[in-house]
């Protein structure tokens, strides 16, 4: 091969290779902007996320400040108080369920004697 011709084929080689490198540059370039975008995106959500937290603070704040204000051991007994009185409560009902349970019971059993009477009445008859 003559020198015209390798250099012609080195050139062709190199702008091979220079179209290639171009090509991984644009799309490294891409990816980064890509990347840039994402980035400002969840920039923005942060923002979002951090006002929102902020302002939940100041919520929980003025939860705290209510709660104290209205005097939380004052609240905390008189949820207490409620507690127990239902729990009391409770138990009285299921003390009356039972004693109705038994009346029922012994109804059933004088309703069993009433129609036994009444089927040996209608029998002497």
């Amino acid at each position: 091969m003559d020198t015209k011709t390798q250099n012609f084929l080195d050139v062709t080689e190199a702008a091979e290779r220079l179209v290639e490198s171009l090509s991984q540059f644009q799309e490294q370039a891409h990816s980064y902007t890509e990347a840039e975008g994402r980035i400002r995106e969840a920039a923005a959500a942060s923002v979002v996320l951090a006002q929102a937290t902020e302002h939940m603070a100041a919520e929980t704040g003025n939860v705290v400040q209510m709660l104290s204000d209205l005097g939380v051991p004052t609240l905390r007994d008189d949820l207490s108080a409620v507690v127990q009185t239902t729990a009391l409560h409770a138990a009285q009902m299921i003390t009356q369920v039972e004693a109705l349970a038994e009346v029922a019971a012994e109804i059933k059993a004088q309703r069993g004697l009433l129609e036994s009477q009444s089927e040996t009445l209608q029998r002497q008859r």
